[in-house]
């Protein structure tokens, strides 16, 4: 450290003494030290170093670390370095020996070629990096004896960045002991606060795999906006976290994915035209959601065993395709202790619609911090309840198709296969319920759609609201279910 202080010492003397011809002198040895410095331990390897005073700016040529796991690039540079005022004014002076923790301020880090690996082999490869308005926050560095303190501190150094902007381009990323992996054209970011993201998109998303000559799975597009992931990051700072513990869940305004493709949708026909999802965060209490399945089709080609009786089975039912929608919308009111699933719709044309709705009420501090947490486990703590629920089945044709294909097969009328089935669900008894005079109507209900079709509505009102701790009673129900749910149908044409 007394060489390291004497080297800049002789630097601002030869500045002042020597004015701007002594720059480039002063540069070269400021380069030399540098380079001393990380060679010191053997542990990295640098070809080249230069350092420019004026730009505050350090480049490297040709670095590596010489480990099994580490980093690597062909150029590496950070410009505009400075020194947090914070850190000067609590005594850590600026290059006492930079290390994890340590902060970090840069006008731009850039790198070229750069590569990381892990221990166990699995590598990311970059062709460009840039980076802009850099400020890494000082932050703990210690884990103690924890199996995934490398995970603890990613997850720590994420929650003390921030970073105007993000640009990668040729992303590779390859499993170890295989050439499985992803890649993708390019991936931007825009304001990264302390684990809030502004805006990110990626291009060209490949998940690739040597026994494929095209890719697994692909997407063109991926964009995501507002995207507030502290609360995942708090959870996994933690010492003692590990993979399996609550973290907390990500918090969204935009997201949505399209341009769908690669061998795996292939193999089945699948064709999806995008997803997209809208979150309004009105007030810190009301939160408005809606996620969007558009266009989704399948049309299984005539190869591939699997594929294959997926398309003698649509045949059967007189299907060259199938044509799917999804559109489910829902809302988060904790002034109201209120979370509604406000509608779920799946739409496949001409073949049939199902709607869901449900409200859970008297929603406490314990239900929404189990939400937030991540904490699925502790819900069943909560005084929250299941006030009501409607499932709507509205048959456009697919119950006729469906007993159609079973007709194929066994060689019997469809009016007899309806009128079977249906009796069936006449004589129906779930094990241990009593056949109340509510379940005969249910059943019969639910027979009658079995045997015209129409709009089945089903619905249940339990009175009091049915409680989350009790949920554990639907796995072994009880002989008054259908009162306890307070359960109903009706069918209409």
């Amino acid at each position: 450290m007394k060489k390291l202080l004497a080297a800049l010492t002789a630097i601002i003397v030869l500045l002042v003494a020597g004015g701007v011809a002594a720059v480039p002198l002063v540069e070269q040895h400021a380069a030399r030290l540098l380079k001393a410095r990380i060679e010191k331990d053997g542990l990295v390897a640098v070809e080249q170093v230069s350092v420019g005073l004026f730009e505050r700016r350090i480049e490297l040529v040709n670095v590596r670390s010489r480990g099994a796991d580490g980093y690597s690039a062909a150029f590496w540079s950070a410009s505009g370095l400075a020194w947090p005022l914070t850190e000067i004014v609590q005594g850590r002076l600026p290059l006492e020996g930079l290390k994890v923790g340590d902060p970090i301020k840069a006008a731009r880090i850039e790198a070229r070629d750069f590569g990381l690996s892990d221990v166990s082999g699995n590598s990311w490869k970059f062709g460009h990096v840039a980076i802009e308005d850099i400020e890494l926050e000082r932050y703990d560095s210690d884990t103690g004896p924890g199996r995934y303190g490398l995970t603890v501190i990613g997850a720590r150094a994420l929650a003390a960045l921030s970073v105007r902007k993000l640009e990668e381009r040729d992303i590779r990323f390859t499993v170890a002991g295989s050439t499985d992996g992803f890649t993708a054209a390019s991936l931007s970011l825009e304001r990264l606060e302390r684990g809030r993201i502004g805006a990110l998109a990626v291009s060209d998303f490949r998940a690739t795999s040597p026994r494929s000559q095209v890719p697994v799975f692909s997407v063109a597009d991926i964009r995501l906006a507002g995207l507030d992931g502290g609360k995942v990051l708090a959870a996994m700072s933690v010492a003692s976290w590990m993979p399996g513990m609550p973290v907390g869940r990500l918090s969204l305004d935009k997201a949505s994915a399209s341009g769908f493709g690669g061998e795996l949708l292939a193999r089945f026909g699948i064709s999806l035209e995008s997803i997209t999802a809208d979150f309004d965060h009105s007030t810190a209490n009301l939160v408005r959601g809606r996620t969007r399945i558009s266009n989704f089709v399948l049309a299984p080609p005539l190869r591939g065993l699997e594929a294959l009786q997926i398309r003698l089975a649509m045949t059967a039912m007189g299907l060259r395709e199938a044509r799917l929608d999804f559109d489910c919308s829902g809302t988060e009111d904790r002034s109201r202790r209120e979370l509604a699933i406000d509608r779920c719709a799946l739409t496949g044309r001409d073949l049939a619609e199902v709607d869901f709705t449900m409200k859970v009420v008297d929603a406490d501090d314990t239900f929404w911090r189990a939400l937030d947490e991540g904490d699925v486990s502790s819900l069943y703590s909560s005084r929250a309840a299941i006030g009501a629920a409607r499932l709507t089945l509205a048959d456009k044709s697919l119950i006729e198709r469906a007993f159609r294909a079973i007709a194929a097969t066994s060689g019997q009328p469809v009016a007899t296969l309806r009128n079977q089935f249906a009796q069936e669900t006449r004589r129906f008894q779930p094990v241990d319920v009593l056949i109340t005079e509510d379940l005969t109507k249910l059943l019969d209900t639910v027979a009658r759609f079995v045997e015209q079709g129409g709009t089945l509505v089903v619905e249940a009102k339990p009175d009091p609201p049915f409680a989350l701790e009790r949920v554990g009673y639907l796995m072994t129900p009880g002989p008054d279910l259908v009162t306890t749910l307070g359960i109903s149908a009706r069918l209409s044409r």
